[in-house]
């Protein structure tokens, strides 16, 4: 089994779109939406989109860096 793709978007998008890489093996395009969520996978090809790191929200329990 391969390992999953992951896709770093912008932090800006609140919306990205997937056709599975296009090709003989893409699928039809689809948008998925973030909904306040720090990542979003393709129901169809499993593509994992996550905000760059600098989006990411902290791990539960995790201690937000002082400044």
């Amino acid at each position: 089994m391969s390992e999953r793709e992951i896709i770093e978007v912008d932090d800006a998008e609140e919306t990205v779109g997937c056709d599975g890489g296009g090709g003989p093996l893409g699928h039809p395009l689809i948008y998925l939406r973030f909904e306040g969520k720090p990542e979003v996978d393709c129901y169809y090809c499993s593509r994992r989109f996550v905000y760059k790191p600098e989006r990411a929200e902290p791990a539960a329990g995790a201690r937000a860096p002082a400044g």
